[in-house]
């Protein structure tokens, strides 16, 4: 890639003009127009708790990014969450927010010709996505695993996550579970934000973006909100 700036335009002309006209009605100064603009790339959504943390994240990113001499621009995505959204057309809206995600960040990042990304991962169809649309677009990039929920505990001291939810509901039906024992289950197996504890395809796509050059070295998987999730957070920028 040519280190040029891609979002930088030929002074004078009128593309450099509006867009400084617009970047100034945001409150940037002519020295930070000048420099690389990064996307960060959020798909937070108030939807399932996968993403209730990422604004928090794009956040410490954003100034992460400032600080090494960038400007970064946060830009949202669809926010495919499969135990929620499975439940219309069926299934078939999760499986497609993969595209929706990769269209979301092409049309943004590629349309405006920013200059590289930062993708917060979450859910199963984020990460798969953000990798589709940085291949396509072929900027730097680099893939922020935000991390797996923290779990609870039974009355009987057994350790209950959403994956044993979803496992042990197929048993009320024949009498293996009651009801009220499913629903305590519900109630505690989530006890903070993040993607689903087990190796399914979120945590498996973080560690493929990591093995793949994507994202830091040692930074997936991790629980959300630790102190591993948070120094990658801080890292992506420089």
């Amino acid at each position: 890639m040519s280190t040029e700036l891609r979002s930088n335009h030929p002074i004078g002309s009128s593309r450099w003009a509006t867009t400084r006209t617009q970047w100034k009605a945001l409150g940037y100064n002519d020295e930070e127009i000048r420099r690389p603009k990064i996307a960060i790339v959020n798909s937070s959504s108030g939807l399932a708790p996968c993403f209730s943390h990422l604004d928090k994240v794009a956040e410490a990113v954003r100034q992460s990014v400032y600080d090494a001499g960038g400007l970064g621009f946060e830009i949202r995505t669809v926010a495919p969450t499969d135990f929620i959204m499975a439940a219309g057309r069926g299934g078939g809206y999760v499986l497609s927010g993969r595209d929706l995600v990769s269209y979301d960040i092409e049309s943004v990042v590629e349309g405006a010709k920013l200059d590289a990304m930062i993708c917060l991962a979450s859910c199963d169809k984020t990460t798969p996505g953000q990798l589709m649309a940085a291949a396509r677009i072929d900027v730097p990039t680099v893939i922020v695993a935000c991390g797996y929920q923290s779990c609870g505990v039974l009355d009987n001291g057994r350790r209950v996550d959403i994956e044993e939810v979803f496992v042990d509901a197929g048993k009320l039906a024949a009498g293996a579970i009651s009801f009220d024992d499913l629903c305590q289950m519900s109630d505690r197996a989530i006890t903070g934000p993040g993607v689903c504890q087990g190796m399914g395809t979120a945590n498996t796509m973080h560690i493929v973006a990591e093995a793949l050059g994507m994202a830091l070295p040692g930074s997936a998987p991790t629980q959300a909100n630790s102190e591993t999730m948070w120094a990658a957070a801080k890292a992506a920028g420089p």
